[in-house]
């Protein structure tokens, strides 16, 4: 994305929060916020946006030196914070990151594969919340036998794996049997709804990834009807017409999916329960055409990947490139509870983690920002060199880097353009070698309550 576009993303961020409309919007009462005092609306959104992972009272601290309306008042205690937030519904910080998402891709210069589609990771993970009777009644727990008890959520995001933006993410209660508590795939199919409304499927062209978790009879036919396309990894049992491709010699086939067996035409499948209770009823033809791809993996074993474009669309080996590009978002989980610390909760209300989970999410897109311009400007500088391993620029030290510095943005202190120059430079000077080609077996010689490897850096 170009430099004035990213400025400009920026400065309708700012301006958003600064209105008087989200205010409105997402007070929990109108009466709150009426009144001239140092915790205004919007210094409390950027509060939550500047990662309190640390101790409260020493965050506040900090962070009152960035609000000059701050300085004539003293640092308010942590009883005052937390009680200020709770007037803030958690909608709202979700609502930020939707915006931030459909300004992004309005805009022209997004990576794209092929310099045609973007690719959009669909994958799930476990978090691990504070074990609090009100939190345990509202996202259920978890045992396994030696986490019993364990107040436990589930969490579902949409990650476009080349720009590194997340799209969309849900945390929602974790017992699916519960009434409360959805499927990953009920999850998915919530945000697969929501998705045109943050980016325009008619201009844009979208390829959803996802694991062996997520192929079935009933995302062939949907997906492509919203215009969207599909790389799924498959088990070679996945079905009878998968079973005979893997038991051939074929690298490449069409399969005739025949809907008509009664097991597969009125099964969950196809009538998939919705997470509003509905059962979503899809008029599937008889005969579904499904692409499937045999991959040679590096362990000598076949990967069967099903797809809804054809070769001339994506060659075999374009195929097994996306398949591979979605480890982007299994990492991302790992910044995720690594580096911003999701599972690090101040917060003790339904409302506040939800809050922290989504300003969270928020500032790693904009972090991300900076990452991509400094990652470019560093292409550039090692084009005309010929060194042994490419580097890239580490997250983990962006991250961190960008703590504290995003008030100063987000509060005005410093324009938006001054501000983008001065920390892209900053980030720049943080870069790893990509050594490809090695392949270690894991092997834990020791346990450590905190990894020798990911120190914390926010």
């Amino acid at each position: 994305m170009l430099k004035n576009d990213v400025i400009q993303l920026l400065g309708n961020l700012q301006a958003e929060i600064e209105s008087s409309s989200m205010k409105e919007k997402y007070r929990t009462l109108p009466k709150y916020f009426t009144r001239d005092r140092a915790l205004t609306f919007s210094i409390l959104i950027i509060m939550r946006l500047n990662i309190l992972n640390k101790s409260l009272s020493v965050e506040l601290e900090k962070i009152s030196n960035f609000f000059l309306k701050l300085r004539t008042f003293s640092t308010p205690s942590k009883q005052a914070f937390s009680k200020a937030t709770s007037h803030i519904k958690w909608e709202g910080f979700k609502y930020l990151n939707d915006f931030f998402v459909k300004d992004y891709y309005s805009k022209s210069g997004s990576l794209k594969f092929a310099d045609k589609y973007i690719l959009v990771a669909a994958d799930g993970s476990d978090i691990e919340l504070p074990n609090l009777p009100k939190l345990k009644a509202y996202f259920g727990e978890y045992n396994n036998g030696q986490m019993l008890g364990q107040c436990m959520a589930k969490c579902v995001k949409l990650y476009d794996v080349l720009n590194h933006v997340n799209i969309s993410s849900v945390l929602s209660p974790y017992n699916a049997k519960d009434t409360k508590g959805f499927s990953e795939k009920s999850l998915f199919d919530t945000q697969i709804v929501a998705l045109p409304e943050l980016i325009d499927l008619k201009e844009k062209s979208l390829i959803v990834i996802g694991d062996k978790y997520y192929p079935c009879f009933h995302y062939f036919y949907s997906l492509p009807v919203q215009n969207l396309n599909f790389v799924f990894r498959c088990a070679a049992s996945f079905c009878l017409e998968v079973k005979e491709f893997a038991q051939s010699n074929k690298l490449d086939a069409e399969l005739s999916i025949d809907m008509k067996i009664s097991r597969r035409k009125y099964g969950k499948s196809v009538n998939r329960p919705m997470p509003d209770g509905t059962v979503c009823q899809l008029d599937i033809p008889d005969i579904i055409k499904v692409r499937c791809v045999r991959i040679k993996r590096n362990d000598g074993t076949d990967m069967f990947i099903l797809t809804n474009l054809n070769e001339e669309e994506l060659s075999r080996q374009e195929v097994g490139a996306i398949y591979d590009l979605r480890w982007g978002e299994e990492t991302s989980f790992g910044l995720d509870k690594n580096v911003l610390e999701v599972e690090n909760f101040s917060a003790k209300t339904v409302n506040g983690i939800l809050q922290e989970f989504h300003a969270k999410t928020l500032t790693a897109n904009i972090a991300e920002l900076l990452v991509m311009d400094a990652q470019n400007t560093l292409d550039e500088e090692q084009s005309a060199k010929n060194n042994k391993n490419s580097l890239i620029i580490n997250r983990k030290i962006s991250y961190g880097l960008v703590k504290d510095e995003i008030v100063l943005l987000l509060n005005g202190n410093e324009p938006a353009d001054l501000w983008f120059a001065r920390m892209s430079k900053k980030i720049l000077r943080y870069r790893s070698p990509v050594r490809r080609g090695r392949f270690f077996p894991k092997k834990r010689k020791y346990k450590t309550k905190f990894s020798m490897n990911m120190r914390r850096t926010t």
